[in-house]
């Protein structure tokens, strides 16, 4: 599985882009030198910037407003560098969405669902995206904890056939 390509690549010292595709969706794990330094998602919903605002860390103006900086700049920076230049985020706050976002988005790739791998020898992460020093044997972990806890919760809910009714008290 994935946990075992990002096992090799890493001891193999690769640099390239591994593409998971499943479920309708695909998640690229960039590796430089064997090391992790990005995972994207073409999940829109696990944006950075998205992922900023649902975590409290930034409100919807700003982001619009860092977006827009960006284009302008011609990509040539980073979102999140924008966001910290403008004290909007801090490094921290940045580097720990960002794990977030690569655990989401792994957690994804690694349930029980079949998917295709392709690994594509050299490629390099876009240079107007965050970079971060991942461990992926963490981030690996906290995907499947993630995984097996959203299996819990779904394992207590009713099947799908059963009709549910809201009680508003009296």
């Amino acid at each position: 599985g994935v946990a075992d390509l990002v096992e090799i690549l890493t001891r193999r010292q690769r640099t390239g882009r591994l593409t998971v595709k499943t479920g309708g969706q695909e998640v690229h794990l960039y590796f430089e030198d064997g090391r992790l330094s990005l995972v994207s998602s073409t999940d829109i919903t696990l944006r950075l910037g998205r992922m900023l605002i649902r975590q409290g860390l930034l409100d919807t103006p700003r982001l619009l407003e860092a977006l827009h900086a960006q284009a302008e700049s011609g990509d040539r920076k980073s979102l999140g560098a924008i966001l910290i230049e403008r004290d909007w985020v801090t490094e921290f706050d940045l580097a720990r969405c960002i794990e977030e976002q690569s655990i989401d988005a792994l957690a994804r790739t690694v349930g029980d669902e079949p998917g295709l791998f392709v690994f594509e020898a050299g490629a390099r992460r876009p240079a107007h995206v965050e970079a971060a020093a991942l461990d992926p044997e963490t981030l690996l972990e906290a995907a499947q904890e993630r995984v097996q806890s959203l299996k819990l919760l779904r394992d207590q809910l009713p099947p799908d056939n059963i009709p549910l009714f809201l009680n508003r008290g009296t």
